[in-house]
């Protein structure tokens, strides 16, 4: 029997679940909403091995700040 992993779907392929994201993701929307009031903030940084699921948290990231009408650039270094 052949069984999906939701883990592993593919470089930067939303997976079925997202484990662990709620909290980075709420802490990321605190920022745009201190940026769009002008209050200075942190930066928040994802790092990490590669393949620990740093690239869909970020493009979900980038949508959100793109709906809020905020400059986002997603750059991989």
């Amino acid at each position: 029997m052949f069984k999906v992993n939701p883990y592993h779907p593919g470089a930067g392929l939303m997976p079925t679940y997202l484990d662990r994201q709620d909290e980075n993701i709420q802490n990321v929307e605190q920022m745009f909403l201190a940026l769009m009031m002008n209050i200075p903030t942190q930066s928040f940084l994802f790092s990490g091995l590669r393949g620990v699921g740093k690239t869909v948290p970020i493009n979900q990231l980038q949508k959100i700040a793109e709906d809020k009408d905020i400059f986002c650039k997603h750059i991989e270094v």
